[in-house]
């Protein structure tokens, strides 16, 4: 799951940039670096994504690197991207692998749509390095700026270089231990007597050396009373679920590879406090 930042979070993370054109950008402990194309600019860092602006304003590249042993890794992580930020998407072009510059990328265009029916044009670039590694690039415009914009998003990709990450193992060890999230809430009916609960938690366990453990529980209870009869009806309904597998620390981002596949959460740890997407887990 991806989640929104909190406003918290995201006023601590966000940096104004005032990088210019021809200059390079460089994602720490990343080690994936690339050169903004001319008429842009690197306006905000939000963590590890970048945002760039055209001079002209209408059009937007937001970048990012991740931890990707394929392109449908990469791919997953564009996808979530687009559905948090409320938009659903339509392919006009479906991905495949094409050149540029003499480098493999992984590519596609689409129709995004935002919840007031609103289209623009997007084009996302993927390039994957050896390193287990990937640079995502997504290229929204407005349609009349959308073919000149390609351009952009070619830059970067064909100046995209990379070295090794670099693994924060103090922070693995850090986090070594046990971490709780929960969640609850009830509600009751003067009208109609009734009342409701939900609950849910997550526990997440880090060995301090790459092995991790997380399990979620949680519980549905509604009461409503039978008006006409004076009588109680209720139901309940219980989940659980389990993963497990192996954890890594790149910069301020946690990558997950568990059972059920790969997840990567930027986050903050402040003191006993792990704060992660629109979640903050307490330390047990």
């Amino acid at each position: 799951m991806q989640n929104k930042i909190p406003l918290l979070i995201y006023l601590i993370l966000l940096i104004t940039i005032t990088a210019s054109a021809g200059e390079t950008r460089t994602f720490n402990a990343w080690n994936i670096s690339y050169t903004i194309p001319q008429n842009w600019a690197l306006e905000q860092q939000i963590g590890r994504l970048h945002t760039l602006k055209s001079n002209s304003g209408g059009a937007m590249i937001y970048a990012a690197p991740g931890k990707y042993s394929d392109n449908q890794q990469a791919f997953n992580a564009v996808a979530v991207f687009v559905a948090n930020a409320g938009m659903s998407s339509t392919p006009i072009e479906q991905p495949h692998n094409t050149t540029i510059a003499g480098k493999t990328v992984y590519t596609g265009i689409y129709w995004l749509t935002d919840r007031s029916m609103q289209r623009i044009k997007a084009q996302f670039v993927t390039v994957l390095t050896k390193h287990g590694t990937g640079l995502n690039a997504l290229l929204v415009a407005p349609p009349s700026e959308f073919d000149q914009a390609v351009a952009a998003i070619e830059k970067i990709a064909a100046s995209m270089m990379a070295k090794a990450p670099v693994i924060d193992r103090n922070m693995m060890r850090t986090l070594a231990g046990s971490w709780v999230y929960y969640d609850a809430n009830s509600t009751s009916s003067i009208a109609s007597s009734g009342y409701s609960s939900r609950s849910y938690q997550e526990t997440v366990k880090f060995d301090g050396s790459g092995g991790f453990s997380w399990h979620s529980t949680s519980h549905v209870s509604v009461d409503s009373r039978i008006t006409s009869s004076g009588g109680w009806s209720g139901a309940s309904n219980f989940g659980n679920n389990t993963d497990s597998g192996q954890y890594t620390v790149i910069g301020s981002t946690i990558i997950f590879v568990g059972k059920n596949g790969q997840q990567s959460f930027d986050f903050m740890l402040q003191g006993g406090k792990l704060m992660t997407g629109n979640k903050t887990f307490i330390r047990e």
